[in-house]
């Protein structure tokens, strides 16, 4: 589920309208009253409350906003949200409304932050890691790659890892791309492979 809530705010009259959805992503009761923004800050992390404070001022003086910040619900779980928001205005230029949506983006934020790490962990590794797609297409080369075989990775993103191969093993890499796609797995492989400046 998107888990996308909307919301009203009349700004004469303080008034504010939630849909049940964003009820349920605040964990409160569908059938209390939504919050004042005073209250809706509260809700807010206190690192990010300025952030969130400021970018909503910009939205009165009718600059629309599409901003993430972190909450902490009333049992104290941290969750992170997405939220879009524009400013109505009347005939006379004067602010009478916002509305906007917010979004629940906790999971996506995690997987988001367990790529980096990952990604992290590659990058400052001292071996040559390289990925390709099953049709042999370098798609990721790391740092140690860059210094083992001496091409740049700018060099190597979007080409055919056939490069690397001297041509009496042209077809090796196929061989192993086919095991691949067969469910095998190949734990330890010993190959010879050509550097940018042709020594092996």
């Amino acid at each position: 589920m998107a888990h996308i809530g909307n919301w009203v705010w009349n700004i004469a009259t303080d008034k504010e309208y939630w849909s049940d959805e964003l009820h349920r992503i605040f964990k409160r009761d569908p059938q209390e009253a939504a919050p004042s923004y005073n209250e809706y800050l509260n809700y807010v992390h206190p690192d990010d409350r300025d952030y969130v404070d400021n970018a909503f001022k910009e939205t009165i003086n009718g600059k629309p906003y599409e901003i993430d910040h972190r909450i902490i619900l009333a049992n104290g779980e941290e969750r992170t949200v997405h939220i879009r928001a524009e400013v109505v205005f009347n005939d006379k230029n004067i602010p009478i409304q916002t509305k906007g949506i917010v979004q629940d983006i906790t999971e996506r934020k995690k997987a988001e932050e367990k790529i980096q790490n990952l990604a992290n962990i590659v990058e400052s590794s001292n071996d040559a890691i390289v990925t390709k797609s099953l049709d042999g297409i370098i798609t990721s080369w790391n740092k140690e790659a860059e210094a083992v075989y001496g091409y740049s990775a700018e060099e190597m993103i979007g080409k055919s890892a056939s490069i690397l191969a001297p041509p009496n093993l042209a077809d090796e890499s196929a061989k192993l791309v086919e095991l691949t796609k067969q469910g095998k797995k190949v734990q330890y492989y010993k190959t010879i492979r050509l550097r940018k400046d042709g020594k092996l």
